[in-house]
């Protein structure tokens, strides 16, 4: 991945929170994995795939709303606010 210095920093993110980088096969910001950095492709939580050198290193832009949606999930399953979706 390459960086343009906008990204986030070690200490606004948790080592298991999904980053946010942007694709620049579409030009959205992307819910990508942290385990897949040994990968030649990241997947973002929305299926999304880019190869390691078209996702650029920082979360300023439009965001994919099926990764909002998705991490939006799992974080009120994690914290046990579920009652939104009903």
């Amino acid at each position: 991945m390459t960086t343009d210095g906008g990204g986030p920093t070690a200490t606004t993110v948790q080592a298991d929170e999904p980053r946010w980088y942007l694709s620049r096969y579409d030009d959205h910001v992307h819910a990508f994995d942290p385990d897949q950095s040994s990968t030649a492709y990241s997947a973002a939580l929305c299926s999304h795939t880019a190869p390691n050198t078209r996702i650029i290193c920082t979360d300023h832009g439009t965001r994919c709303l099926a990764c909002l949606l998705i991490h939006g999930d799992q974080l009120a399953d994690r914290n046990g606010d579920v009652s939104w979706r009903l």
